[in-house]
């Protein structure tokens, strides 16, 4: 009887497994080692503000002496050199505007037409980080400039100028900016000082040139205020426009808010008034007979309360 050797009979499986064992061990050190070595070795730099403001400064005076400039903005008064890789840097519009096939990405030149040569220099200077003082009377066309070249990290601190420039002078116009570009705070302050001070608003410039759709919408959203005031101004705004009499805005003005002596003395003034038509001093007559109708039921309810007041103590 022969005998058949297996060949797996020979091989040493505990040696094997010791090998690839030390093998895999021996990698993972290696791997170890140079991670180490590697984390180490490389030198982590998060940049320096300091230096940041340099090379901007830097970079804006080349702008100003024209050096290595490649792009130029024209209005009808003045051309600003710029680079147009710190503008794209900071403008997606400009962006857009020099990577397409555009006349302007080709001649390395825009017209603006919109807003004026120093509007325009303080876009620039924005752009290249640089500190810029506007005037008041150039906000507004400064905010819609940058809002137009999508240049966003400094319309939050304009919105707080403007929030903080709101008066009873100019409420009006700011209320209507603000509410043009979606600016809540802006607005919302705007109301205030108008529904504060609506008096002082009333004999505004803005507050005689809006138009009669403009001062139906103020009137109605003053509901709450006092009614002597929105009667007084809605007068005053007539008088600066003719063709319209004091009927077509009182349909929106709870006369009856009005105080008696007020609306009394309207009605004494109606001969000779130009303003105060028929039709008008029938709503006001009759606001009149409301409220005394008004006041004289407080008064029998008050009556009434103080018998049963009595009544009781008894």
């Amino acid at each position: 009887m022969s005998l058949v050797a297996d060949p797996y009979d020979f091989i040493d499986y505990q040696l094997i497994i010791m090998c690839c064992t030390q093998i895999v061990f021996r990698r993972c050190i290696a791997l170890l080692m140079i991670t180490v070595c590697y984390q180490v070795m490389v030198f982590h730099w998060e940049g320096d503000d300091q230096v940041g403001r340099e090379l901007g400064n830097r970079l804006y005076q080349q702008c100003k002496d024209a050096k290595y400039t490649d792009f130029v903005i024209s209005s009808s008064t003045a051309h600003i050199a710029c680079h147009s890789s710190v503008m794209a840097a900071a403008s997606p519009h400009f962006s857009a505007l020099l990577s397409s096939d555009m006349r302007e990405s080709k001649e390395q030149r825009v017209v603006v037409d919109a807003y004026s040569a120093d509007v325009m220099r303080i876009v620039v200077k924005i752009c290249y980080n640089q500190p810029v003082q506007i005037a008041d009377d150039d906000i507004k066309s400064c905010y819609e400039a940058l809002d137009y070249y999508q240049i966003q990290y400094i319309k939050p601190v304009l919105v707080e100028h403007m929030i903080s420039d709101i008066k009873a002078k100019n409420a009006i116009s700011w209320m209507q900016f603000g509410g043009k570009y979606s600016l809540q705070n802006v607005v919302d302050k705007a109301w205030q000082i108008i529904h504060s001070e609506f008096s002082t608003v009333s004999d505004s410039d803005e507050f005689l040139e809006l138009s009669s759709a403009e001062l139906i919408d103020l009137f109605k959203d003053n509901a709450r205020n006092n009614a002597d005031f929105l009667v007084a101004g809605c007068l005053a705004w007539i008088n600066r426009h003719e063709n319209f009499t004091l009927d077509t805005f009182l349909a929106h003005i709870d006369v009856t808010r009005c105080s008696r002596p007020y609306l009394r003395n309207m009605l004494a003034e109606y001969d000779g008034n130009p303003v105060l038509d028929h039709r008008s001093s029938i709503i006001i007559a009759r606001a009149l007979a409301d409220i005394q109708h008004k006041n004289k039921r407080i008064l029998v309810m008050g009556g009434r309360e103080n018998r049963h007041m009595k009544s009781l103590s008894r």
